[in-house]
């Protein structure tokens, strides 16, 4: 198969999602398919630096021209969207003729309605078309406050998402609440299917303390490292992890370590700072080959979702906790894909909104009886070595590519 990915970020950017389609499009090169990729030249975090075309392990990526505000600013975030959305649709045009034709076009959610562009190519040169949904549009904004539900905008930007959804060969989705979610809006339930994601148990694993030199150089040994690792977005829930971190100031031996970059960043610096709270440390985001010690640096691991998430968000960060054999400590609904996971691999401990005396009594307990942290992590681990492994999940990936293209070629 030749397979034409579409994504605003893509290799080298460190964002979850980027990684996640870099591992998927390696294992299928790996497995003797041609996968070319277009995205753009900025990163998760802004800037244009990147180079218009590189090959990267058998993957050729394209990369377009599209603004570089990054995404700590509403305009910023809208502003590289749209300018990605055209130039994105134009080189599918142009990668999607002659020698260049793909088996497969496969459109990924960031922006919101990429996929509308790769449908309007597809139909003109008759290829199959599959979409990845990581964020659900307009629900996710609605969630999160940025639209309001039932206003004109969002029955529009509703209708309009469905009109494109109902036409994709396929649909993915990362969960099960997902799933039932798409499904009640109309979508053939024989369309849409679930493929979670995935850690690489071989590029993360667990590092320990004494050899761990990501810990050293932050002061943190002798400390019980509660982590928070990746985007500080707002489909997250901080309010609940720094309040528990105001609550447990007097525990010297306890430190918050928020690693990664986001919108809501700057709102967990401005808290820190106005309680001086010595406990709360932050920073940036680490190189991929770092991970497992940055990972590890944790003796505990956080998750977080808003309330109103369910189905719309499946935080990766889940399989990086389980990967480096860390319990995990989620904050967020009891009915959603994460929680799922979680009582399914019986790998950590989950927290409503609001629970700070909860999350604070837990930290405290693991901190004094570590050989419960132990047998929680290493449950993780053990599950992510038998369902959310890289191979296994990438795999049934390729599976769902072969059915499509099977399937689009017998209807021809």
């Amino acid at each position: 198969m030749k397979i034409l990915f579409v994504n605003q970020f893509f290799y080298p950017d460190h964002s979850a999602v980027s990684q996640q389609l870099t591992d998927l499009a390696e294992d299928l090169v790996a497995a003797g398919d041609r996968v070319d990729a277009i995205c753009g030249r900025g990163g998760y975090s802004g800037g244009v630096g990147l180079a218009a075309h590189e090959t990267y392990r058998g993957i050729e990526i394209y990369r377009v021209r599209s603004t570089g505000f990054g995404r700590q600013t509403m305009f910023g975030r809208i502003t590289d969207m749209l300018a990605f959305y055209i130039s994105a649709t134009w080189a599918m045009f142009r990668h999607t003729s002659g020698d260049q034709r793909p088996d497969l076009l496969y459109p990924v959610s960031t922006p919101p309605l990429l996929f509308l562009g790769g449908w309007l190519v597809a139909k003109l040169r008759g290829i199959p078309v599959i979409y990845s949904v990581h964020d659900l549009y307009p629900d996710i904004a609605v969630a999160l406050g940025v639209l309001k539900r039932g206003s004109w905008i969002t029955r529009f930007i509703d209708a309009v998402s469905m009109f494109g959804m109902r036409r994709m060969d396929r649909i993915i989705v990362l969960g099960r609440y997902a799933k039932e979610l798409i499904v009640a809006k109309g979508i053939p339930e024989r369309q849409v299917v679930v493929l979670e994601n995935w850690a690489d148990p071989k590029l993360t694993h667990p590092v320990p303390h004494e050899e761990n030199w990501f810990r050293r150089e932050r002061a943190l040994d002798g400390k019980f490292v509660v982590l928070y690792s990746g985007n500080m977005g707002l489909a997250h829930d901080f309010q609940t992890i720094l309040e528990c971190a105001r609550r447990l100031r007097d525990r010297d031996d306890i430190v918050f370590l928020f690693v990664g970059d986001g919108a809501r960043r700057r709102e967990i610096e401005q808290y820190r700072d106005a309680h001086s709270l010595s406990n709360v440390v932050l920073e940036g985001y680490q190189d991929r080959g770092d991970l497992s010690y940055s990972l590890s640096s944790g003796d505990a691991f956080l998750v977080t979702l808003r309330p109103g998430g369910e189905g719309l968000v499946l935080p990766c960060k889940v399989y990086a906790g389980m990967a480096v054999s860390r319990p995990l400590l989620f904050v967020g609904p009891r009915l959603c894909d994460t929680a799922e996971a979680i009582e399914r691999a019986d790998c950590g401990f989950i927290f409503s909104p609001g629970d700070v005396e909860g999350l604070a009594s837990k930290i405290v307990e693991l901190r004094e009886h570590p050989e419960q942290a132990s047998a929680r992590g290493q449950s993780g681990r053990s599950a992510l070595e038998r369902w959310n492994y890289r191979g296994h999940a990438t795999a049934g990936y390729r599976r769902t590519f072969q059915e499509a293209v099977e399937e689009h070629r017998r209807r021809r």
